[in-house]
């Protein structure tokens, strides 16, 4: 289990302004977006460089609720055009034509010109119409964030949504793809224009830049094609009601911006039919640059026909005919971006944190353990009996609660499918929500981890419960009896600890626990370290360990150990006290109740695990791959 430390983002000072803004507008707070624009990089661990993978977590719901607030209002009861393609496809540009503004190409033709530098598209405003999209030229940063919607009448709306593969990490990303599928159930019928520049389809015939971005699409819009093998093949999961119907432009299909651009359209339109034969459809697939800069006598004809509509509106009108139908359980997330959140999500930082929350020890008020005068007049003895006993009542509570988070957790995946993550944390809570397979799955996975994690640390609890009983009968602290009712029970569950151990790869208990210790170790130095040292019974312990560990009464074998040690010191036969008969009875039986709550713990986490199994197999027929 690895700790990941911040990868650094540049700060982008214009997103960080445009957040401040809706923060006033919209009048909510969105933190880890504003961190994240501000600093460069998403919140890490205190002053460490280890990310906080519940940061990442809340930055995704985020951008998700930031994007449906803002843009709620201007969708709901329009139909809605989305433009959308990665950064630098033309998005802005295809927008300020579409509304009516004016374009005009700067600089010589492709074709003509030694120089790497192609032509530029320069906006020429139309009084009357609003402000022109806000247009970038950088093939990885946005010029904008959020998505831009406009009016162009009562009934339509136009939506520039920012693009995909920027370089605002993978969080961003995830966020934006849960976004615009939420944003598709707004609108009264939803379109989408998707744009992919000429260039990613090359002349080598890979075409990787161009088919990175249709299968993005196809996540996003499922059109009832995925690859099987080498080929494409009809999904026959996704219902013929449910499928998408998208328009693809090309753009920069024109010689003022591409060297043979006319051969690698004709390229584009066969690599794209191979690809998703949903696309050979007629007026599927068009050349953007031609509805844009159309050739100058065939502007003059269209314009020499009296009351013709605009070729803008035109051009809308087909594109409106091919609906995009809205289908959020459908898998529409990157893989790579979900295998980031995953690293996440398993790493030791992510069980620090949700153990400190789940850790009941602090809360556990220790029994008052009442001595009776004779016992009080053993002066060397009686404090620590008062306390010995407390804490071993406590680690017992703590080990029943534990196992208590486990049952449940167990019972509610298998009986009604909720997470225990789902139920606890409501960040995750919402995220689930949205039903993606492949999200789903890794906050599974990251339970499975948690709960592997929960039960390491009855493990260790386990471990010091027999140190502790073999201290007291090597001293003859226990009767026989005790002893004989302690034994079955503990060897019954530490068969049962070995067995899961060898499930989950470990050669037995004993590496398990290596392994955690180590883990924990990581944690601990990642986040700074700890020095602070506590007592218990005259025993020292690291107390950032143990707390985090959940587990912060561990010394209880210590103390029987230096409770013996000072018995034996004083010559005093223990078997002669009569009055430590009881204690000691007292003693195993809260340490019998403590193995038997592990033993259930250990039972119901194969379970889980069971159910775990069937739902991954579920989620993965409704991955597109």
């Amino acid at each position: 289990m690895s700790s990941r430390t911040i990868n650094s983002i540049a700060a982008d000072n214009k997103k960080f302004a445009e957040i401040q803004d809706a923060e006033k507008r919209l009048k909510k707070q969105f933190p880890e977006l504003s961190h994240r624009f501000r600093e460069g990089k998403v919140r890490t661990l205190g002053n460490s460089e280890q990310v906080d993978p519940f940061a990442s977590i809340r930055l995704i719901k985020e951008v998700v609720e930031l994007f449906l607030i803002n843009s709620k209002s201007l969708l709901i009861g329009k139909k809605a055009v989305f433009v959308v393609g990665m950064t630098g496809a033309g998005k802005s540009t295809f927008c300020n034509w579409l509304v009516g503004h004016d374009l005009k190409i700067e600089g010589p033709p492709a074709d003509d010109s030694d120089d790497d530098a192609p032509s530029t598209v320069v906006v020429v405003p139309k009084e009357g119409l609003d402000a022109p999209f806000d247009m970038g030229h950088s093939m990885q940063k946005s010029a904008t964030f959020l998505p831009t919607i406009r009016c162009i009448s009562d009934q339509i709306a136009l939506v520039d949504f920012p693009g995909f593969f920027d370089s605002n990490g993978f969080e961003i990303r995830i966020g934006m793809d849960l976004a615009f599928k939420q944003l598709l159930e707004l609108p009264t019928s939803a379109h989408v224009m998707a744009l992919v520049p000429i260039g990613g389809f090359g002349s080598d015939g890979r075409c990787k830049t161009a088919r990175d971005q249709l299968e993005k699409l196809r996540r996003l819009c499922p059109t009832g094609f995925k690859q099987v093998g080498d080929s494409m093949a009809e999904d026959k999961q996704l219902p013929k009601d449910k499928r998408c119907k998208l328009t693809l432009g090309i753009t920069r299909a024109h010689k003022k911006f591409t060297k043979g651009s006319k051969e690698l359209m004709k390229q584009a339109k066969t690599v794209v039919e191979a690809f998703d034969p949903s696309f050979t459809d007629e007026g599927s697939v068009i050349n953007i640059c031609e509805q844009m800069f159309p050739k100058p006598q065939a502007a003059q004809a269209e314009g020499a026909l009296l009351n013709r509509k605009d070729p803008r509106a035109l051009f809308l009108e087909k594109v409106i005919q091919r609906r995009v139908l809205p289908n959020t359980s459908y898998d529409c997330l990157d893989i790579h971006a979900m295998d980031s959140l995953r690293s996440y999500l398993c790493s030791a930082a992510f069980f620090q944190k949700i153990n400190k929350d789940f850790e009941s020890t602090k809360d556990i008020p220790l029994p008052t353990v009442q001595l009776t005068e004779t016992e009080k007049n053993i002066e060397w003895n009686s404090g620590k009996v008062a306390t010995l006993l407390s804490r071993a009542w406590g680690l017992q509570k703590n080990i029943t609660d534990s196992t208590d988070k486990i049952v449940k957790a167990s019972k509610d995946l298998k009986d009604k499918g909720v997470l225990l993550l789902q139920s606890e944390y409501l960040e995750i809570k919402m995220l689930v929500e949205f039903d993606q397979p492949r999200l789903t799955f890794a906050f599974m996975e990251a339970e499975r981890h948690a709960m592997s994690w929960l039960i390491a640390l009855n493990c260790k609890g386990f471990a010091k419960i027999e140190e502790a009983v073999k201290a007291m009968s090597d001293n003859q602290f226990v009767t026989h009896e005790d002893l004989d009712r302690f034994k079955p029970e503990a060897l019954r569950v530490k068969e049962q600890l070995d067995k899961l151990a060898t499930s989950q790869g470990y050669k037995d208990l004993k590496e398990l626990e290596e392994s955690w210790v180590a883990n924990v170790s990581v944690v601990v130095a990642a986040a700074g370290g700890a020095t602070a040292t506590s007592t218990f019974c005259g025993m020292a312990t690291v107390t950032t360990i143990a707390e985090m560990s959940g587990l912060a009464m561990v010394g209880l074998a210590g103390g029987v150990l230096l409770l013996v040690g000072g018995l034996v010191a004083a010559g005093v036969a223990v078997s002669n006290q009569s009055w430590w008969k009881d204690k000691s009875k007292d003693l195993i039986n809260t340490q019998i109740d403590a193995v038997k709550a592990i033993g259930e713990a250990v039972k119901a986490q194969e379970e889980h695990n069971t159910t775990m199994t069937k739902l991954k197999n579920d989620l993965e027929q409704r991955c597109v791959h």
